[in-house]
C-alpha cells in the first residue's frame, strides 16, 4: 500500500478535490464529504 501511495501521490496532488482527513474521522464521513465536493469540480462538457 505504502508504495501504492508513493506512486500515485504526484497525481494525486493535481486533483481539482481536496479533502482534509482528520485523525479518527470516520470513512463514511469522508465519504459523504467527498460526495458532495464532487459537483463542484467537475467541469460542464461542451456541446457539439
Amino acid at each position: 500500500m505504502r508504495s501504492l501511495l508513493e506512486q500515485r501521490t504526484p497525481l494525486y496532488s493535481q486533483a481539482d478535490l481536496h479533502i482534509t482527513v482528520q485523525e479518527g474521522e470516520a470513512p463514511e464521513d469522508i465519504a459523504n464529504r467527498i460526495i458532495e465536493v464532487i459537483p463542484n469540480v467537475l467541469k460542464p462538457q461542451a456541446s457539439h
